[in-house]
């Protein structure tokens, strides 16, 4: 299949073009507008909502990708984080192979593209998917990513991508009741694939260093967040009744347990914790809020040191993946390493474990004050309290 991308960004119409995660109110709007325009002209939705949002963009572990063109937003592309409402191709396809090993799981979806900039090869469309795919590796931590396409535009993803077919071809409500295939791909191991098959191509043609972001790393947002905190702010009162129950109609859709949800996530916020829902006295409320991250860390025992990665943190606890075994005992210590090179020393209890590969610990003792730091960082950020404060350093 013909590939080559536009590597001309320094002059014409691309020289003002640059990628990075929305942030403000507006520019979550024009993206979320130019979905449901896109949507609209494929014939992918009969709502005539003026915005086209989901519950998962009330989450603040979705992250929406924008090109933008000065003040434009001009191609859009949502990253999920799989979360307690799980990621939208559950709705229709089984992922739970992909889950076995407990490894970070996210969903691209959403992805719209100016007309005027649709061109696949001399446009945005080939750097804002391969920013989304180095962002979901990279920064994000994630192994797997699943898609859920149109079928008449599978044999791309397949060829150049590398992704494979998860499940078989359904009709999806959610575009429409169109004829739709999800997939997925380990990420590390697409671009090792990329490397044996493109290392030789020349750089327009390489796939390879596209992946490794090679040609557009000083026009992609890079910066790495504080702390390596991947959850994002969480929207004011005004801005969800704004995005989500005037310009679309998320928060009327959301069933019983899906309030309960959201609900965890906003604890702050009056408007959503008036919303009623039968779950509430089923569904525990966090005794303590949980944020994702992606830190590297050593679990220390008699034995030896394993590598490990923290998914998420809690004032009491956390999560971690690891690629080895970790002892059967029952108390651990952590060594967790963050960008300024101090580190978290903690003294922790196994709860739990899923798939011999992720664990969830509480933590018994704190050896110095660096965590309390964090998780008060964490809070007053997720609340809009605090600028992100981001590190100096850039992923590489």
């Amino acid at each position: 299949m013909l590939y080559k991308a536009d590597l001309n960004y320094t002059d014409g119409p691309l020289r003002n073009v640059r990628y990075k995660v929305a942030e403000t109110y507006d520019e979550y709007l024009q993206a979320f507008k130019l979905v449901q325009d896109n949507y609209k002209r494929l014939g992918m939705t009969k709502s005539d909502d003026f915005i086209k949002t989901t519950k998962f963009n009330l989450l603040p572990t979705t992250l929406v990708m924008i090109a933008m063109n000065d003040d434009e937003v001009i191609a859009t592309v949502s990253l999920v984080i799989d979360n307690s409402l799980g990621l939208p191709t559950e709705e229709y396809q089984d992922i739970s192979f992909l889950r076995k090993n407990g490894a970070r799981i996210v969903e691209i979806g959403a992805l719209t593209v100016k007309e005027e900039w649709r061109s696949r090869s001399r446009g945005v469309f080939i750097p804002l998917t391969c920013y989304c795919n180095y962002y979901a590796r990279e920064i994000i931590g994630a192994k797997y990513a699943v898609i859920s396409i149109r079928k008449s535009v599978q044999s791309f993803y397949e060829d150049i991508y590398l992704f494979k077919q998860l499940g078989e071809v359904k009709k999806y409500d959610g575009v429409n009741n169109l004829k739709s295939v999800s997939m997925y791909t380990d990420l590390t191991e697409q671009l090792e694939e990329t490397h044996k098959v493109y290392r030789n191509s020349p750089m327009d043609k390489s796939v390879y260093e596209h992946a490794k972001l090679t040609p557009w790393k000083n026009i992609c947002d890079l910066t790495l967040p504080k702390y390596q905190l991947l959850t994002k702010h969480i929207f004011t009162t005004d801005e969800i009744k704004s995005l989500f129950t005037e310009l679309s109609h998320v928060i009327d859709e959301l069933e019983d347990k899906e309030k309960s949800i959201v609900k965890n996530y906003y604890e702050r916020d009056n408007f959503i914790q008036n919303m009623t829902s039968s779950y509430d006295e089923i569904m525990a409320k966090r005794a303590d809020q949980r944020f994702f991250v992606n830190l590297s860390a050593r679990i220390i025992t008699d034995e030896r040191v394993v590598p490990v990665s923290v998914l998420d943190v809690s004032s009491s606890g956390l999560s971690l993946y690891s690629d080895y075994e970790i002892d059967g005992a029952q108390y651990y210590n952590i060594i967790i390493d963050l960008a300024d090179k101090t580190s978290i020393k903690l003294k922790l209890n196994k709860e739990w474990s899923k798939a011999s590969r992720k664990f969830g610990f509480s933590i018994v003792k704190k050896e110095n004050t660096h965590w309390n730091e964090m998780i008060n960082y964490f809070t007053t950020y997720l609340y809009g309290e605090e600028e992100v404060g981001a590190s100096n350093k850039k992923a590489s």
